[in-house]
Order: structure tokens, then C-alpha cells, then sequence
């Protein structure tokens, strides 16, 4: 029955969840997770390959000359633009980038599902 999911799985094109499965049906540890718990991680796997996928392609794309970050912004120079508002606004965006959507929970901690507190 593995094997065949696995199949079905490179068949749709699920390529990092087959592998992502077939690692985590090796591990000792499985039976401490619920089927839920296990699946999440299989989804939010692929979701990150994906999504890490399609940002590269984007900057392949764009042709940029630089590889800026955002400590390579010199706040002395006057823009109207500050630190901390920039500061934050990054922190936000890698905490998206970074963070694994929970199945539940009070939604006023995450401000990026659109519902509940934002940043000011």
C-alpha cells in the first residue's frame, strides 16, 4: 500500500511529499504524532518547496544586479524611510516565510491570515 501511494503521489506530481512520506514512514518515532500532525508536515513540505521554487524562478527572472538584504540598508542616508518600521516590516515577512500554519488556534495570533491584530 506504501509503495503504491508513493507512485500515485510522483504521478500528481507530489514529488517532495513521496519523498517526505517515505522518510517519515521510516522513522522510529511516528506513532508519538497524530495522523494530522503527520500530514501537516507532509503538506507544509511541499508547500515549502514550492513556494521556495517559485521565489527563485522570480528572482532568476528579475535579473537583479545585487543580492541586497535588508542589513544592507544604510539608515544614515535621509529617505524618509525608518529603521524600525523597516525592521519590522522584514521580521514580519520572514516570520510568513518561516512559520508553519497551525490547524487551529485563536486566528488574533496571526496577523497574516488577515484577521485579528496587524502591525502599526
Amino acid at each position: 500500500m506504501r509503495n503504491q501511494t508513493i507512485e500515485q503521489l510522483h504521478q500528481m506530481r507530489l514529488h517532495t511529499m513521496a519523498t517526505a512520506f517515505k522518510e517519515e514512514s521510516e522513522r522510529p518515532n511516528n506513532a508519538e504524532l497524530t495522523f494530522d500532525d503527520r500530514f501537516g508536515m507532509l503538506v507544509e513540505r511541499e508547500w515549502l518547496f514550492r513556494e521556495n521554487r517559485r521565489v527563485s524562478t522570480r528572482l532568476k527572472a528579475a535579473k537583479l544586479k545585487h543580492q541586497a538584504t535588508i542589513e544592507d540598508i544604510d539608515f544614515r542616508t535621509p529617505r524618509g524611510v525608518e529603521n524600525r518600521m523597516s525592521c519590522r516590516q522584514e521580521q514580519a515577512l520572514s516570520y510568513h516565510r518561516t512559520s508553519s500554519f497551525p490547524a487551529s488556534g485563536d486566528p488574533v495570533h496571526y496577523p497574516y491570515w488577515g484577521a485579528g491584530d496587524s502591525f502599526s
